[in-house]
């Protein structure tokens, strides 16, 4: 048994994502990996089962109600909400701005 274990190859998680797309031929579901605009590391973002897209929560534009394909990581969201004067600024919907202190506190944390 344990020369079986062994022989087991690690697949990389873009290993695993190109099997699973390429048995289902769809990405619809799965997680992606991008970069975050601020730090440039490479970072995946979650798929939503309940809407069918994918997580808010690392979208620039969901925060800032700006129109732009930007995506923020976790670490940088983190700075960005301890950094109060940036946060003021940048997220101005008081909504958001307590579902991002919930996501920071609870989430991210």
């Amino acid at each position: 048994m344990k020369g079986k274990n062994k022989e087991l190859k690690k697949f990389s998680d873009e290993e695993l994502l190109a099997e699973i797309i390429s048995r289902s031929g769809s990405t619809k579901g799965l997680p992606t990996k991008t970069k975050c605009f601020k730090c440039s590391k490479d970072f995946w973002i979650k798929w939503n089962q309940t809407t069918q897209v994918p997580s808010k929560l690392h979208s620039w534009e969901y925060w800032t109600d700006k129109k732009t394909k930007d995506k923020i990581c976790g670490s940088c969201l983190r700075s960005l909400y301890s950094n109060k004067s940036d946060f003021w600024t940048s997220v101005k919907d008081l909504k958001k701005r307590k579902i991002l202190s919930g996501y920071v506190s609870n989430i991210l944390g």
